[in-house]
């Protein structure tokens, strides 16, 4: 049986598909400077170049950053230079318009004093900026319409290489103590919902096997969210009705469920009070705090 529908043939085949995408440049920095290095100079203007084949650039975001080293007052001014330096090398056409270049100087970012990133990566990953291009698809010189047949096909399984999978990282690995935060990389959550992503069930299901080999361990599971206003401080922060405590009680609902008793468990949510500074599904997250070794 054959099923009939038009199709708009154009150079680009997803055109329809969506209106508008961003896509994120960081630039990292060396401690106490604003000087951009030639390599990440030659990184955003390739970025800036491989974008506008397809996409028309309709606005940039530019925020900087910096480490919890020295006073406020100095983060917040290194973070706006930052940004600034990195709108110089901008493209005339970007930064010819306060309209279409936002700038922002977000001071520091705080340690989250994770077991398993030290305070030192942390801090070099912290000295940086992030240079969002929100971007619309160039509308293709004409479009035409075709009528074709499209017979039914049978649905293919994909299948994922054995080599092509991510390996799943060990969360209580090494010496541990009283106090160590963990990240729980690969558990993340959907956008505004306490729903833990597909691709991250088996990443869950690790951390349970982790603390039913190490029955002595209990933890503290820490819930946060991805907050806006901490990126731009022209958003308002969203009222999440204690989004990041629901996370975290769904990983603590889920461990329970599966046998690890209720008495090694506790959980707190900290809203969006210590974002990780990235792509924000990375602040979607949950870390654990080991309260106990007994």
């Amino acid at each position: 049986m054959k099923s009939t529908f038009l199709l708009l043939v154009s150079v680009l085949t997803n055109f329809i598909t969506y209106s508008q995408k961003d896509t994120t440049v960081t630039v990292y920095f060396e401690s106490n400077s604003y000087e951009i290095s030639e390599i990440d100079k030659a990184k955003v203007i390739e970025t800036i170049t491989s974008l506008t084949e397809e996409f028309s650039i309709v606005r940039s975001t530019i925020n900087g950053f910096c480490d919890d080293v020295d006073s406020d007052d100095y983060n917040l001014k290194l973070s706006k230079n930052r940004a600034e330096a990195v709108a110089q090398i901008l493209p005339a056409r970007i930064n010819e318009s306060d309209q279409n270049l936002i700038i922002n100087g977000n001071g520091e970012i705080s340690l989250t004093h994770l077991k398993n990133l030290n305070s030192e990566t942390q801090r070099t990953k912290n000295r940086k900026a992030e240079i969002t291009f929100h971007l619309t698809p160039k509308l293709p010189p004409a479009l035409k319409t075709v009528a074709i047949s499209e017979p039914e096909v049978e649905p293919v399984e994909e299948v994922l290489l054995e080599n092509e999978k991510e390996e799943i990282p060990s969360y209580l690995e090494g010496d541990l103590e009283v106090g160590d935060k963990i990240l729980l990389e690969g558990i993340l959550f959907e956008g505004n919902e306490d729903i833990i992503l597909e691709e991250s069930i088996d990443y869950a299901h690790s951390l349970l096997n982790e603390l039913k080999e190490n029955p002595e361990i209990s933890v503290q599971i820490q819930g946060h969210i991805y907050d806006p206003y901490y990126y731009d401080p022209n958003f308002k922060s969203p009222d999440t009705n204690n989004l990041s405590e629901r996370r975290a009680r769904k990983i603590y609902q889920f461990l329970k469920k599966n046998g690890i008793a209720s008495k090694r468990l506790s959980y707190i949510g900290f809203e969006g009070e210590f974002p990780l500074g990235g792509d924000p599904k990375f602040d979607r997250r949950v870390e654990i705090e080991i309260t106990e070794l007994n």
